[in-house]
């Protein structure tokens, strides 16, 4: 839809304003970039669950090579068709103009790609409902894992979660970015490598190399942490959230 929109423009952008490098485009997305791998505490289950878990590497790096090179074209085609008007999120690209005005009898391309956007964030919550019904059940006082929520609950936590991101629907990549700074980069780098860290050293003593390549994985979890959440807060004020 990102690329149809692109060739149905009544002016495409000039070749001019394409950047090869653009510091503060990085800085916009720095809390996107690490979204997706805080994913990786989801791997153990499903390399469980393989018929051959001895295959879970190849499929892994597989999955991901194909994922890059997938959104790496699509990110390109849009950034040449769109130039400087291309926006961190699809959504607000696809079915309008360079200065943000319908496409002419193609507007029904934004609202398919909206709802598509909904369906995936849905279709996400079942990955991550799971967790979050039985961190609940925690709390409500049933510590028993393998008890089953209570009927209510996991509609309830559906219906809430559905309802944040419908409400966010439209700025999704503001949503994405604070996540990803606030809380996927704790996920996906410096909570990981301080728990290594303290079980490795009760074991043995890591060498120095080691000790360097996790500290500089904690030192850029800290950097993306710190420039997602002020990337967030910086687009916020500047859209009036």
């Amino acid at each position: 839809m990102l690329v149809l929109s692109g060739i149905l423009l009544p002016e495409h952008a000039a070749w001019s304003e394409l950047k090869t490098c653009d510091a503060q485009g990085l800085f916009s997305v720095s809390g996107i970039l690490v979204f997706s791998p805080a994913a990786h505490a989801f791997f153990p289950d499903i390399q469980r669950r393989m018929r051959h878990p001895e295959l879970f590497p190849l499929c892994l790096k597989g999955a991901y090579a194909v994922a890059a090179i997938f959104y790496l074209s699509v990110g390109l085609a849009g950034y040449l068709l769109f130039g400087s008007a291309v926006q961190p999120s699809a959504i607000q690209n696809v079915g309008w103009t360079l200065d943000f005005q319908p496409l002419p009898r193609m507007h029904w391309l934004a609202v398919a790609s909206a709802a598509g956007m909904a369906i995936r964030l849905l279709v996400m919550q079942a990955f991550v409902l799971p967790t979050l019904t039985s961190s609940l059940q925690g709390l409500l006082g049933n510590r028993d894992p393998a008890a089953s929520p209570p009927g209510s609950l996991l509609p309830c936590v559906l219906a809430a979660s559905a309802g944040v991101a419908a409400f966010f629907s439209a700025q999704v990549a503001l949503l994405l970015n604070f996540l990803g700074g606030a809380i996927c980069a704790h996920i996906a780098f410096t909570m990981p490598v301080l728990c290594y860290w303290k079980l490795s050293r009760q074991s043995r003593r890591l060498p120095w190399s080691e000790q360097l390549g996790l500290a500089l994985l904690f030192l850029m979890g800290c950097c993306f942490s710190v420039m997602g959440t002020l990337s967030f807060l910086w687009s916020g004020a500047f859209d009036g959230i």
